[in-house]
Formats: structure tokens, C-alpha cells, sequence
């Protein structure tokens, strides 16, 4: 007998998900972009923002990755209760390493309501994690 695992915070995880490999995707393609500028676009960047090119690309790829494997991750376990925990401390993790990105750059790059959306995609992701902590068997 299969017992069905009432698990109410599986929406929230899937739609976070979607957005994180949307957003991760976009961010990713971006810096691939931005990677492959020419020598002088690079410096005339460098210039402009005061930091160096290679800095941001590795950081871009860095955070696109961590999206993704969210993006995956709240996919393949958005309906087991059991690694909820999991889920709830690396979406913790995810968001402090967001957090520690908008403030080192936000000298150099400023901040618009775009910086705070992959934090706030994240935040949805810990709270259907969370709720799926507290999920029984039906």
C-alpha cells in the first residue's frame, strides 16, 4: 500500500525552480557574452565600472551555476518531505552568497530593483522548503 506524502510547499519549489533555471540561464548566456568581449571593450568596461572584467565574469558564472543547480534541485526534490532540511540550508546558503554578490558589486555597479529578484526567487524556494518540512503522510 503507497501512502501519498501531502506536500504543500511543492508549488512554491516548482515555481522558484522555473525562475531560477530562467534566471540562471539568462545570467549564464550574459556572461558568456560579456566574457568574450574584445580587448578593447574589456578595458573601456574596466574603466567605467572600476573593476576588473574578469572579477565579474567569474562571479556571473558562479552565480548562474548556483541558480541552476537550485533551478534543478527544487525540481527533483520539491516532493519529498524528507530532504526538506536539505533544501531549506542550501537555499540558505545560495541567498548569503547572493547577498555577499549585490554588496561587493553594488559600489562598482549599483543597485536596481533587479538586484534584489534572484534574492526574492531564493526567498520563495526557502519558504516552500520549509513548508514542505512540516508535511505528513496522508
Amino acid at each position: 500500500m503507497d501512502t501519498q506524502v501531502n506536500t504543500p510547499g511543492k508549488g512554491l519549489l516548482i515555481a522558484a525552480g522555473v525562475l531560477m533555471l530562467i534566471f540562471g540561464t539568462i545570467e549564464l548566456i550574459s556572461t558568456v557574452i560579456l566574457s568574450n568581449t574584445s580587448f578593447s571593450a574589456r578595458i573601456a568596461l574596466e574603466r567605467v565600472i572600476g573593476m576588473q572584467l574578469g572579477t565579474i565574469v567569474f562571479a556571473g558564472f558562479l552565480s548562474a551555476f548556483a541558480s541552476i543547480a537550485l533551478g534543478i534541485v527544487a525540481f527533483i526534490y520539491c516532493g519529498k518531505p524528507d530532504k526538506a532540511k536539505y533544501l531549506f540550508l542550501e537555499g540558505i546558503g545560495v541567498l548569503v552568497f547572493q547577498i555577499i554578490l549585490i554588496i561587493a558589486f553594488s559600489r562598482h555597479m549599483g543597485l536596481n530593483i533587479l538586484s534584489f529578484l534572484g534574492p526574492a526567487v531564493i526567498v520563495l524556494f526557502i519558504i516552500g522548503a520549509k513548508i514542505n518540512k512540516n508535511a505528513h503522510a496522508e
